[in-house]
């Protein structure tokens, strides 16, 4: 009976120690990450949107840069965040579709906010309908010919 009690209690202080590894290894998220605040596209396609509105917890997506209703909205969080030798700073996010046509699509994605805090470039990867998220996953590189690349520019409206 003792040797019972010794091997539950030796049990779950490892599971309780593997877990605060575990933990202190995931990225928390400041209130002022680079990716953070409002980015637009250049060239507005058919298939390309407008305007993008990244903050804790949210990403909006909007058509045009004067709609004032997202055409979709998902969860956006950080798994991972490293800066290069150049300043620019990475990041390996994860998120969920929230509303619109694909509501409940689980995405990872591959994010570079460039030095100057002006260009966020992304490859993303969508893992599908209803899927847990596996950051492994995550795109490793950028692939510039993929319809899942793009450039956004950091919005500064006129003063």
């Amino acid at each position: 009976m003792k040797t019972g009690k010794v091997l539950l209690i030796s049990s779950v202080f490892v599971v309780v120690v593997s877990l605060a590894g575990i933990a202190q290894d995931r990225y928390v998220a400041k209130a002022d990450e680079e990716i953070y605040g409002t980015w637009v596209s250049e060239n507005l396609s058919k298939t390309q949107l407008q305007k993008y509105v990244l903050g804790a917890g949210i990403m909006k997506r909007y058509r045009l840069l004067s709609d004032s209703t997202p055409l979709d909205e998902a969860t956006f969080e950080i798994d991972a965040r490293w800066t290069d030798s150049d300043g620019n700073v990475w990041y390996r996010t994860h998120g969920v579709q929230t509303t619109g046509i694909y509501k409940d699509y689980s995405y990872v994605e591959l994010d570079k906010v460039n030095k100057a805090g002006t260009i966020w470039e992304a490859q993303f990867f969508s893992l599908g309908y209803k899927v847990e998220i596996d950051p492994a996953y995550a795109p490793k590189a950028f692939d510039p010919n993929s319809s899942y690349h793009g450039f956004q520019y950091r919005y500064r409206p006129e003063e």
